[in-house]
C-alpha cells in the first residue's frame, strides 16, 4: 500500500482544482482540498518566477523582488525602506549563494503567514 502511494504521488499531475493520479490501476481524477490547492498554488507561483532565469529552482534577487511586488502587493505597500527588503532577501538566503531556493521561500511564506495569523488574532481580541 504505502509503495503503491509513493508511486501514485510521483506520477501526479495538477490540473485546476483537481490532480490526475496514475497507478497501475489506472489514472483517476481527485478534486483537491483547499489546503491542497493553496500549497500548489505556491509551488505554481514559485516556479513562475524561477523559470524566468537562471537556475529554475532557485529565485534571483531580481525575481524574488518581482514576486513580492506582484504576488504580495498589500504587503509590499508597507515595505518602504529598501534597504529593509535587502536584508530580509540576506536573511532568507540561508545557503549563502545569493538566491532563493523553495525551502527558503518557504521559511519566508511561513514566517508571514504566522505573522498573519497573529495580526488577525489579536485584533479579533480587541472586538
Amino acid at each position: 500500500m504505502e509503495e503503491e502511494m509513493r508511486h501514485e504521488m510521483a506520477t501526479l499531475q495538477l490540473h485546476d482544482g483537481t490532480f490526475e493520479v496514475t497507478s497501475e490501476k489506472g489514472k483517476r481524477r481527485v478534486r483537491m482540498t483547499n489546503l491542497e490547492t493553496s500549497m500548489s498554488t505556491i509551488i505554481a507561483v514559485f516556479q513562475k518566477y524561477s523559470e524566468r532565469e537562471g537556475d529554475k529552482h532557485k529565485l534571483k534577487k531580481s525575481e524574488l523582488k518581482e514576486l513580492l511586488h506582484d504576488e504580495l502587493p498589500d504587503l509590499m505597500t508597507h515595505v518602504k525602506d529598501q534597504a529593509a527588503l535587502d536584508s530580509l532577501m540576506e536573511t532568507l538566503d540561508a545557503d549563502g549563494d545569493s538566491e532563493c531556493d523553495f525551502q527558503e521561500f518557504m521559511t519566508f511564506i511561513s514566517m508571514v503567514t504566522v505573522c498573519c495569523h497573529d495580526y488577525f488574532e489579536h485584533e479579533h481580541e480587541d472586538e
